[in-house]
């Protein structure tokens, strides 16, 4: 599956659940069973700037695919990210560097979330969008 398809199941997924508490659920349920960054990674150098709660990543272009883990210490981002994790870890840089996500900016995803969060989290897929693109230069 292509990036932007990985992201339209999730958003499918979304629609079929239809109720915001259900998604919330389905979002909760895979933070509880994605395999997140090691501890020993979680370090100064890995923290992402700007967000609201600790987030940690580590993003690396290896043989023109990304590879990406993630922490947090707050549940509901734990959620997301682990949706972003889903959607970019494993696909081509090339695909990842020009990925508009759509999970933010057209769900009530932002609805909910402070503006630090939002704020974070976009700082996290400017994170990923900029290792990509580093590495198909």
């Amino acid at each position: 599956m292509t990036v932007k398809e990985k992201e339209q199941s999730i958003l499918k997924d979304f629609e079929d659940l239809g109720d915001e508490m259900l998604i919330f659920d389905y979002m909760f349920s895979l933070a509880s069973v994605t395999e997140w960054m090691d501890e020993s990674r979680k370090t100064a150098g890995n923290k992402v700037p700007g967000c609201q709660s600790g987030v940690w990543m580590d993003a690396e272009c290896k043989n023109h695919v990304i590879k990406v883990k993630c922490a947090s210490d707050s549940l509901i981002v734990s959620g997301i990210l682990a949706l972003i994790m889903r959607i970019v870890d494993g696909a081509p840089c090339m695909e990842v560097a020009d990925h508009r996500f759509e999970l933010l900016e057209d769900t009530f995803l932002s609805e909910y979330l402070s503006e630090e969060r939002v704020l974070g989290l976009k700082s996290v897929i400017d994170t990923i969008h900029e290792r990509a693109k580093a590495n198909i230069r």
